[in-house]
């Protein structure tokens, strides 16, 4: 079940790709092989650009399978996903999406399943590159093979991955050999509210700040301040580059109102910080 197709492109339509109610039908884009970088854009599996909307929109859908495409310029989102179960981006660039606070380059609420970043880019979002917001339900999101997230707006930009679970919402994440640079915020904000929680791997990474004015720490694990934390988080962050910050690197911070019981309990190893340090 589901559809396959060697490449999908669309110039000026709402969204290029639209996939609403679909259960379990997937939806593939095989692309042909060929190079597909920020650089070199001859993207196989298809170019959806200046979409006036999210350029590809997946609401009640999944799993989503996406190589060698090129989404770019979009009036939102460049992928927004709503209730997706499972969704993989590969090999592709998504670049230049969003013009207002809260558009971004990958858009999720309630991604579930098991989700893939894999050697692709995702630059110049206009607040944040990846957001996954859940509250229930467990996702694993991997980003390997030099995946790069660079440059979000000068004034407005936020976090390069922001992973928020809260209520019953497990979100484990194993982020290795990536690169972040010219985010204005973190390169990663895991925050947990209520019961949510999870594990984060966050190892072998380059986190590089430039010419954006920072706005925040490098990489931050913390629970929510306004609510009663009852979860368990664990971290792994070791072996990475930490380079420019105008503040902390990395910072850990389980609130005051957490209850007996919860946990961010992990290690933070063989970290080589250029400026600032542990808060």
């Amino acid at each position: 079940s589901g559809l396959t197709f060697q490449s999908i492109s669309a110039n000026g339509a709402s969204s290029g790709i639209v996939l609403s109610s679909t259960g379990a039908g997937a939806l593939t884009v095989t692309g042909t092989g060929g190079t597909c970088t920020v650089g070199t854009p001859t993207c196989s599996g298809g170019t959806i650009q200046s979409s006036t909307a999210n350029g590809v929109s997946l609401t009640s859908t999944g799993p989503v399978s996406l190589t060698r495409m090129n989404i770019k310029n979009s009036g939102a989102d460049g992928i927004n996903g709503s209730t997706v179960n499972g969704f993989t981006l590969n090999t592709s660039v998504v670049s230049g999406n969003g013009n207002a606070p809260g558009e971004s380059g990958l858009d999720f609420t309630g991604l579930t399943g098991t989700a893939l970043i894999d050697a692709s880019a995702i630059t110049t979002s206009f607040e944040r590159h990846v957001s996954v917001v859940n509250s229930t339900g467990t996702v694993t999101l991997t980003v390997q093979n030099g995946s790069t997230f660079q440059g979000t707006n000068a004034t407005s930009g936020s976090q390069a991955i922001l992973l928020q679970p809260s209520g019953s919402a497990v979100v484990n994440a194993n982020i290795a050999g990536a690169s972040f640079v010219d985010t204005r915020a973190e390169a990663l904000d895991y925050f947990a509210a209520g019961g949510g929680g999870g594990s984060v791997t966050f190892t072998g990474n380059t986190v590089q700040r430039g010419s954006v004015t920072p706005l925040g720490s490098q990489v931050q694990l913390r629970t929510d301040t306004a609510t009663n934390y009852t979860g368990t988080t664990t971290y792994n962050v070791s072996n990475n580059d930490f380079g420019g910050a105008r503040q902390s690197a990395i910072v850990i911070a389980l609130n005051r109102t957490s209850q007996n019981g919860s946990k961010l309990a992990g290690q933070v190893v063989n970290n080589d910080v250029g400026t600032a340090g542990i808060g």
